[in-house]
């Protein structure tokens, strides 16, 4: 018994012993760890740098007093004050039309005194060339008076051109400023405006059917400087100044309107057209016009085949809004 209690116990130093030496060896390592960890840098020991903040710099600079606020129509401006209008009085004055050699470029337009028109010399291709030699020459422009207009039931205003000396052969560029009368009627009617010519007897006898019709003058409208500009031709030059419309000579010059289409820049005027095999509904207390094809399907294996249509309702679709003009309701 003797020999193996020494035996156990020699056993159980030896386990201790080890324990021992183990433990110091954890220690010693945790303590090497410990010592190594702090030499690591950066963001938070992870061993790298964040890169440096941006400095501000200031910029030399000096006080400024703002400037005025620009003017805008308000909701009761345009409500309550109506768009300023100033129709051409009757008015003349004489342009000159420089001389011109074939393929060279149209000149610039000049202006016919103080009156909003401007006059130049055309071009008869479709390349803006010139194709024919043309000498000087020199012409008459004269505004009318908006109450003839009137009489003759033209929604715009007219222009008499009358050649006095010289080569006015050919076409002639005219070229209309409408920004004092752009708002004389709603709906957009400045960018509406385009040119047509009428029979000279429009100026002395505008309650005559046969004087009140009107030649489409092709002519294009720039709503951005407020232009309507387009080409007429002339007659030949019979070298006599007119002093009034109906003075010898007003048989030769050309009479041009500016007066508005159905259609513009804000929207088209133009009555919808109705197929037959459609259907429309209008009027109630909206006053919401709405329209609907049918379209034809082939018939389905199984029965029949599902209804499709298409279908528009301007109270829906646009509104009525002054951006489309689509079947407006009242007033137009």
């Amino acid at each position: 018994m003797m020999a193996v209690r020494r035996r156990w116990s020699w056993r159980g130093r030896w386990a201790r012993t080890t324990a021992a030496a183990v433990v110091i060896t954890v220690l010693g390592s945790a303590q090497v760890a410990l010592a190594v960890a702090p030499a690591a840098s950066g963001w938070h020991g992870l061993g790298w740098d964040l890169p440096p903040l941006q400095t501000p710099k200031s910029v030399a600079g000096s006080a400024d007093r703002p400037g005025a606020v620009p003017h805008t129509n308000t909701k009761d401006d345009v409500l309550t004050k109506p768009a300023a209008v100033a129709w051409p009085g009757t008015a003349s004055a004489t342009v000159d039309l420089s001389a011109t050699t074939a393929g060279s470029r149209p000149p610039a337009h000049a202006p016919a005194g103080t009156l909003p028109v401007t006059i130049a010399r055309g071009h008869e291709t479709a390349t803006d060339t010139i194709t024919t030699q043309h000498g000087s020459g020199q012409v008459k422009v004269e505004t009318v008076d908006h109450a003839l207009a009137d009489r003759a039931g033209i929604r715009g205003t007219l222009l008499q051109v009358t050649p006095t000396a010289g080569d006015t052969e050919g076409p002639i560029s005219l070229s209309l400023d409408y920004s004092a009368f752009a708002a004389a009627y709603g709906a957009d009617f400045g960018q509406r405006l385009h040119l047509v010519q009428y029979p000279v007897c429009v100026l002395s006898t505008p309650d005559k059917p046969e004087c009140r019709q009107a030649t489409p003058v092709e002519s294009s409208n720039t709503p951005k400087t407020k232009h309507v500009t387009g080409q007429v031709t002339l007659p030949r030059s019979t070298n006599s100044m007119t002093t009034h419309p109906s003075a010898a000579g007003a048989s030769s010059s050309a009479v041009v309107a500016a007066v508005s289409g159905s259609n513009g820049g804000g929207g088209d005027f133009t009555a919808t057209s109705l197929a037959p095999t459609g259907s429309w509904t209008s009027g109630g207390s909206s006053g919401d016009f709405g329209y609907s094809y049918p379209i034809t399907l082939p018939a389905a294996p199984g029965g029949k085949a599902p209804g499709v249509s298409l279908g528009y309702s301007s109270g829906s679709v646009d509104g009525l809004t002054s951006a489309t003009n689509n079947q407006p309701l009242l007033g137009r």
